[in-house]
């Protein structure tokens, strides 16, 4: 079966961790006004065995096509058991999809995972450190710029995603991320932030080149 992993993201969405290393401005799960976790949230994994049996009762009683696990509180490759929760999805007949910030895990995990039909979107803002790390605070660059370009060469094509959010001070910067993509067998797609944040692009000329130029690649 064929799926067109850019454009169809019909799943089932399951969270398996509230752990992530990031405090990404934007998060959900970070409080603006000190730039760290939200003091609600409690730093937990799920239970391996309950995540278990929910993917085979997705597999079972639904007509999903894919777990989808995104990490809206949390990273999920932060679980301590997220190769086996990726190898359960496949067993069960499904698809995984991950997104991560990348900085997690070392190349020789991504060497394992890509051996099978999974599907990591990379949330990288940038070509290097200073500039990526303006949101994606706490993330090692260049860890997670290895991991992908890792995933990309080893994976099934298609199977590696780079999702670009793009802000006032990195737009300059998607050329130089379209040659990364084209050189490791990377999807790469832009996204411009829409989001309340002081580095979001106001400038509607800006926006209107930026949707002009890169429209083929615009999420």
């Amino acid at each position: 079966m064929k799926i067109d992993w850019a454009n169809d993201w019909h799943g089932f969405e399951l969270s398996i961790t509230t752990y992530c290393q990031a405090n990404c401005p934007l998060c959900v799960r970070t409080d603006r006004s000190t730039g760290k976790l939200k003091s609600f949230i409690e730093l937990e994994h799920s239970n391996i065995d309950t995540i278990i049996k929910t993917i085979r009762d997705v597999a079972k009683y639904t007509s999903c096509e894919k777990i989808q696990l995104c990490g809206d509180y949390g990273d999920p490759l932060m679980h301590p058991n997220i190769e086996d929760i990726i190898y359960e999805v496949h067993k069960v007949g499904l698809w995984a999809s991950i997104h991560t910030n990348g900085g997690i895990r070392n190349t020789n995990w991504y060497k394992r995972v890509a051996q099978t039909p999974t599907v990591i979107v990379f949330g990288i803002d940038g070509v290097d450190e200073p500039t990526n790390s303006k949101y994606r605070i706490g993330v090692n660059f260049d860890k997670a710029m290895e991991n992908m370009k890792t995933f990309g060469e080893y994976a099934y094509k298609g199977n590696c995603l780079w999702d670009f959010l793009v802000f006032d001070y990195n737009y300059d910067q998607l050329d130089a991320a379209i040659k990364i993509a084209e050189e490791h067998n990377i999807i790469l797609k832009f996204r411009i932030n829409v989001r309340d944040w002081k580095h979001k692009i106001t400038d509607k000329k800006l926006i209107g080149y930026i949707n002009s130029k890169y429209k083929g690649k615009l999420l």
